[in-house]
């Protein structure tokens, strides 16, 4: 560059500067404060990148608006993060900081200002960008947050590499598993795949380090492609982020290197279909800027799908035989060889403007300071119109202090409409209607004062609204509504709040009218409607039943002539067969009575010969035992071994016989139960809970031979009138019917017992975790004598006992669910009122 084109550039940027220093002037002095948080190290292109963005809006903007620019670092300092001392850091650091606005780059400040931003910047909007993997939920249930979601475009990056890469076979997509932006990006290209189908495979290798990705690139067949998306780590556990890893592995392989991220094309990757980091730093800059603006947040959209360009590097098309003709229109080239000509000749144009537009400034300063004073002039007029304007608008208008509300000026249309007089409201706080006795230095304006204080409390945030709907009441008591529109403006260095009111009572009331109308005439159309389709249906319906009547009378008419015309020659021979029918149909009769009544006994006699056989033998064997002892002590000497062993043999076979024909009796009153007889229990009173425990503790000597569990889940203070026993049967037989059928010998089962009631009805569900049955055997379990398990304690009586007492004492309903291999559910609901009350009731 020669020295007259630097001179240029110099007299270029002082004017620049003479030009600005002017209306710097007029600019608030009391910058607005906004808080840039970034996940990343400031040597991180990528979060240069989106800070250059961010730059590029607010950087024009410098006198009214102050950026404080904070860098987590968490790719090197992880443990900040998870130790909390980043938040005990950053709650000391901000705590005397008033920021209006926080911008957050990348997941991690994103993620860490969910958690913490309540705690440490109350109530300050948050605008993120550079998201990997955005999802709505990330910021469900959470107020003031907004921005640009990073959404790479992975489907038109696969695109690009299968035209680049001859007779493409696969894409490798390395990273280290634990890295967040590697499992957000994963993910996304993960939900991408399941509708998109390639020739060729995508495939997702993870390796604790870079050193594994590289060795495991180097055996790729050259009709391979690699993307990186995620930051990694060296085998000496060092932090690498991603530009750093593309150069590292361009280096140590010869397999071309895609990317997503306009950062890394110009550090190892060849390139490819990319988001800009300038971009999304931009973006979320002028969201920020709206709402520093008044734009309320919750109308601000999360912007998606924004900024995927086609990026590319010259010297790793080169490197891999590539050509620019080969890429698609409009493709952004980087190291081009032309690129020092295309620089050096907009230097040179840059010179050429500059002095053309030093000679304007020179000429407009000039004109301007002309100027300048007619515009003082002109000021005066406009000052003094406006001061009309504001006394004798048809709207109410006014001032009033930010700090308290303190009314400094307002408009005639406030005292006409309100009734107060100019002293009652000048110098004075507007407070609510109904607040007692009011100070000197206020009056009763406000219908709600929590109103007020919310809207004051929104100014301060937001500095400014349009058209809020507020409740003003005049010196009367009468009521206004209007519309509020409000801006925070600096007057002699102090804040004020310029508003205006427009009254809409009139409009309310009118909509309220005509909303009342308008529901009274919905509901007579609805109920006429109804009427309608009602006396409709009826006329279908009467219509198809009569169709259905008459089809009817003709087919039996029909059937009649003909039943007529053959009952003449069948008569005789129908009464023959009506005989022989009826003298078949006793003696089946008798037949399945016989039947039933042999099958019962059968069963009875099994079942009960078992537990009075072993009760009998026990018998004789405790009669001889008996018979020893007493010729031990007509004969002999007995001792006190003898007895203790006499004792002993007497106490367990004493159980044995109390066992077995405790077992007898069970089984001989269950057989009872299948006869239907209902009327050998009296309904009490009893608590269900202690109830259970008893009957668990009456079964132990059978569970005490197996290691299963019982649990009991039932309210402590359930109370039940009806029948103890009844429910003891329905119990017992289902804990007896999960340890014969639902486990193997010597496995180990959980059962569950709860209990539950509701309006209606108490909730009893039988839960075991054992074999379950197929569909076959589930249709079969409440029919009597059938089991599984004949000859090995099964009765097939126990689930149709069970069925009985539900049905026919409780009047209840009882359903099973079982599958094979997933246990089995017994669901019995049993009703508060029986229809019967000398039956008993639960209550």
């Amino acid at each position: 560059m020669n020295i007259q084109s630097r001179v240029s550039i110099l007299l270029f940027i002082l004017l620049i500067n003479i030009i600005t220093i002017q209306p710097a002037s007029a600019t608030i002095h009391n910058s607005t404060e906004i808080l840039v948080l970034h996940s990343y190290s400031p040597d991180y292109e990528w979060t240069q990148t989106i800070q250059s963005g961010i730059e590029s809006v607010f950087n024009p903007q410098i006198n009214s608006y102050r950026m404080r620019i904070e860098y987590m670092d968490v790719g090197h300092s992880p443990q900040l993060l998870d130790r909390k001392q980043l938040p005990e850091l950053y709650k000391e650091k901000f705590s005397n900081s008033h920021f209006r606005v926080i911008i957050a780059s990348d997941n991690t400040a994103l993620d860490f200002l969910r958690q913490y931003r309540d705690e440490i910047f109350p109530g300050v909007p948050v605008v993120f960008c550079g998201i990997n993997g955005y999802e709505e939920s990330m910021i469900e249930g959470l107020d003031g947050f907004t921005g640009i979601a990073e959404d790479n475009d992975f489907l038109g990056l696969f695109t690009i590499i299968d035209k680049l890469t001859f007779s493409l076979q696969r894409i490798v997509i390395y990273g280290t598993p634990g890295d967040s932006s590697y499992i957000a990006n994963v993910g996304h290209i993960r939900k991408l795949l399941l509708d998109f189908h390639p020739k060729y495979q995508i495939e997702f290798r993870e390796f604790p380090n870079l050193d594994g990705c590289i060795e495991d690139a180097k055996k790729l067949s050259p009709s391979s492609a690699i993307l990186m998306v995620g930051s990694m780590h060296t085998a000496e556990g060092e932090s690498i982020n991603l530009q750093r890893a593309n150069e590292i592995m361009s280096d140590s392989v010869n397999i071309p290197i895609y990317t997503a991220w306009d950062f890394a094309v110009n550090h190892g990757a060849i390139g490819g279909l990319v988001i800009s980091g300038a971009d999304q730093g931009k973006i979320a800059a002028e969201i920020a800027l709206r709402i520093l603006h008044g734009q309320a947040l919750p109308t601000i959209a999360v912007s998606r799908n924004v900024g995927n360009i086609y990026m590319f590097d010259h010297h790793q098309l080169t490197r891999f035989g590539l050509k620019a003709t080969q890429l698609p229109l409009n493709s952004l080239i980087i190291n081009s060889p032309d690129k020092t000509y295309k620089i050096n000749r907009t230097i040179i144009w840059v010179g050429i403007c500059s002095l053309g537009i030093l000679s304007i400034a020179v000429f407009f300063l000039i004109r301007n300071m002309q100027r300048r004073k007619k515009a003082e002039h002109a000021l005066l007029q406009s000052q003094e119109k406006f001061s009309k304007a504001f006394t004798h608008c048809a709207d109410i208008v006014g001032i009033a202090t930010l700090a308290d509300g303190r009314y400094l000026e307002v408009s005639e249309a406030f005292f006409d409409t309100f009734g107060y007089t100019h002293e009652e409201v000048i110098g004075k706080i507007s407070t609510g209607w109904n607040l007692g006795e009011e100070e000197s230095d206020t009056f009763p304006l406000w219908l709600s004062i929590t109103e007020r204080d919310k809207l004051f409390e929104n100014l301060n945030t937001y500095r400014m609204f349009r058209n809020l709907e507020t409740s003003w009441c005049t010196k009367s008591g009468e009521v206004r509504i209007g519309l509020y529109s409000a801006e925070v403006v600096e007057i002699g260095g102090n804040p004020c709040i310029i508003y205006a009111w427009h009254d809409i009572t009139a409009r309310k009331w009118a909509e309220e009218a005509l909303q009342q109308a308008h529901d009274n005439l919905e509901t007579k159309v609805e109920q006429r409607t109804h009427e309608l389709l009602s006396l409709n249906q009826e006329l279908i319906a009467m219509n198809e039943e009569l169709q259905h009547t008459n089809q009817e009378l003709e087919n039996e008419i029909t059937e009649r002539q003909r039943i007529e015309k053959e009952l003449s020659n069948s008569n005789l021979k129908l009464t023959e067969a009506i005989n022989e029918l009826q003298n078949m149909q006793d003696y089946l009769v008798e037949s399945a009575k016989m039947a039933a009544l042999g099958n019962l006994v059968a069963g009875i006699a099994h079942e009960v010969n078992t537990p009075v056989g072993v009760g009998l033998t026990a018998a004789s064997h405790l009669q001889e035992l008996t018979n020893e002892f007493n010729n031990l002590c007509k004969h002999g000497s007995p001792r006190r071994h003898d007895l203790i062993n006499y004792l002993d043999e007497l106490h367990e076979t004493a159980t044995i016989i109390v066992n077995n024909l405790d077992r007898a009796g069970k089984l001989i009153q269950s057989f009872k139960q299948v006869s239907a007889d209902q009327s050998s229990e009296i309904s009490r009173v009893f608590n269900v809970k202690n109830y259970l425990d008893e009957i668990i503790l009456s079964i132990q000597p059978q569970l005490k031979k197996t290691s299963h569990q019982i649990t009991i889940e039932c309210d402590e203070n359930l109370t039940m009138n009806g029948f103890p026993g009844a429910l003891s049967q329905i119990i017992t037989n289902l804990i007896m019917n999960s340890i014969i059928h639902a486990y193997n010998p010597g496995t180990q089962g959980n059962i569950k017992i709860l209990v539950k009631t509701n309006d209606k009805q108490i909730i009893l569900l039988y839960i075991d975790d054992g074999k379950g049955m197929d569909k076959n055997v589930l249709s079969k379990i409440f029919d009597p004598f059938y089991t599984t398990k004949r000859g090995h304690g099964g009765t097939g009586l126990g689930l149709h006992i069970v069925y009985n007492i539900v049905k026919q004492r409780f009047k209840g309903t009882i359903l099973c669910e079982s599958q094979l291999g997933q246990g089995t559910k017994f669901k019995i609901c049993l009703p508060f009122i029986k229809e019967d009350l000398s039956s008993g009731f639960i209550k």
